[in-house]
């Protein structure tokens, strides 16, 4: 029988995993360091009018890879988990490349899912600041800091898919 995803469960335990596979500096320099470099550099560089052609047109492209990223997710998940008794029953060398690919997909599935949150809340975002009437201003840096979080995301999870793709194909 199919049972609901408790979301909070499943963020708890692999934030483990994503602490023990990047360094604090390596993960604080790539998910914070570089976006707010980003959106500083480009707060100062665009002026309003092309900021608002750049953000209406980025949309779209946010709407669909937002939507694969759930695809993404939904393949994850349902992939076979290796059980306990097969495990036992395989060498120690395929034990262990069994750990680590589970442990790659815990980990992608987790970057996929706040990939997915950081998308949903740039698109909510971009759709409602001009419902807001907050000033420009004010909203620039935040949504150029969560577009160059959810950029340099997307580029980890490319290469883990990749690597967790070639790995299903290996023994």
């Amino acid at each position: 029988m199919i049972e609901p995803i408790n979301i909070f469960k499943y963020l708890k335990q692999n934030d483990k995993i994503m602490r023990e596979e990047y360094k604090p500096f390596i993960l604080i320099f790539n998910f914070l360091i570089i976006p707010a470099l980003f959106s500083l550099f480009f707060t100062l560089l665009l002026i309003d009018s092309t900021f608002k052609v750049i953000i209406d047109s980025s949309i779209p492209f946010f709407s669909i890879i937002v939507g694969f990223l759930i695809n993404v997710l939904i393949l994850l998940i349902n992939t076979k988990k290796i059980t306990k008794k097969e495990m036992e029953s395989l060498s120690k060398n395929e034990a262990t490349f069994e750990k680590k690919k589970e442990q790659l997909r815990r980990s992608l599935s987790y970057a996929v899912l706040t990939n997915i949150f950081f998308g949903f809340f740039l698109i909510l975002i971009i759709l409602f600041y001009p419902v807001l009437k907050f000033d420009i201003d004010f909203f620039k840096p935040i949504i150029l800091f969560v577009f160059g979080y959810f950029i340099i995301s997307l580029t980890n999870i490319l290469l883990k898919f990749g690597v967790y793709i070639m790995s299903r194909f290996e023994k």
